[in-house]
């Protein structure tokens, strides 16, 4: 595969991808008139519909179902023309695989005896995080995505080199702030020597297994019969009692939240759901009406469409989505002989 100079990570950290303005340090969601929002929206769309859409042939049944098991920005490259690609395969799992075809393998898997030590940090599913040795991998792979798709619209974070991490995540406990689209701590301005943007996660795993589990659950509740009926059937469930928390409005969480949020919101909370059954499948997800709803998602020239049903176009105000993908990325030089 030739050199991508971009991953999701480059996209999601820059400030200029936002539905909203950096022109104040504090100002509600619908202050400013902004059109920037249709391409960021335009943008957010596109790249989560190739996401999709690999995922879809992935777990698609009559390929054999893999399930990628690490899906996180970082593993989602940004091509110059507009094509999105889903890397790394390294933990994947396959349904089905014959034993010869394991005899190279460092930790042969068996559809009983899963590791459940797979995924990274704040997108692991919370199943993962009480020792299972069965599980649906696919699933995985569906919570994975949804908490990488959040991050679209969390907030971006100016930091600094040297600011301690303890010391911000202690102060993210403290009080009710409402979130903002850009949060920028009062020593700190855009420009500083030092400074660099990033985007906040979903879910924070900062503090291992047990912290994660208690962010995911402080967001959507904690675990009761009816939200997660198998939850107590869990290897490591009962090891650990968790304080009784409700679910929280999630759109409170994601400040960068286009002004009309409800298809966006609807489509997220489809992944992010603890029973593994009720997680929205990938080929499912590409017909949801948020991709067609104005503006549409954009593909590539020449790309497949795995939907017949969604009917995408190829550019918007005479730019395809490579050249709207490029308008938010600095210019990065290729290597000789990469991509073009």
């Amino acid at each position: 595969m030739p050199y991508i100079p971009y991953s999701l990570v480059d996209l999601l950290a820059s400030p200029s991808f936002s539905p909203h303005p950096l022109v104040s340090f504090s100002f509600t969601v619908d202050a400013f008139p902004n059109p920037k929002q249709m391409g960021f929206l335009l943008l957010a769309k596109s790249i989560i519909y190739q996401v999709l859409s690999a995922l879809a042939y992935l777990h698609d049944p009559a390929q054999g179902v893999i399930a990628h098991r690490d899906v996180k920005p970082a593993n989602v490259l940004l091509a110059r023309d507009g094509h999105v690609k889903l890397i790394d395969f390294g933990i994947s799992w396959k349904q089905n695989e014959e034993e010869k075809d394991k005899e190279h393998d460092l930790w042969r898997e068996c559809a009983g005896n899963l590791y459940f030590e797979v995924s990274t940090g704040c997108y692991r599913a919370p199943e993962l995080l009480f020792g299972p040795r069965t599980y649906d991998a696919p699933a995985t792979d569906l919570w994975s995505l949804g908490a990488m798709f959040a991050e679209f619209f969390t907030p971006l974070r100016l930091v600094s080199e040297d600011e301690d991490s303890d010391e911000e995540d202690g102060d993210e406990d403290s009080g009710d702030k409402t979130l903002t689209p850009f949060i920028l701590p009062s020593a700190l301005r855009p420009g500083n020597p030092g400074t660099t943007w990033c985007r906040d996660s979903l879910f924070d795993a900062a503090r291992g297994e047990i912290g994660l589990a208690w962010s995911i659950f402080k967001t959507f509740g904690t675990p009761t019969d009816e939200t997660w009926p198998t939850f107590q059937d869990l290897p490591n469930a009962k090891l650990v009692q968790f304080t009784s928390a409700p679910a929280v409005h999630l759109p409170s969480l994601l400040p960068n939240l286009p002004s009309s949020p409800d298809l966006a919101c609807d489509l997220l909370k489809r992944f992010i759901v603890y029973p593994q059954s009720e997680r929205l499948k990938a080929a499912e997800a590409l017909n949801h009406p948020w991709f067609i709803a104005d503006p549409p998602a954009l593909v590539p020239v020449g790309y497949s469409l795995a939907s017949a049903e969604t009917a995408l176009a190829m550019q918007r105000d005479g730019k395809t989505l490579g050249e709207w993908i490029c308008t938010i990325l600095p210019h990065r030089p290729l290597l000789p002989g990469d991509e073009t």
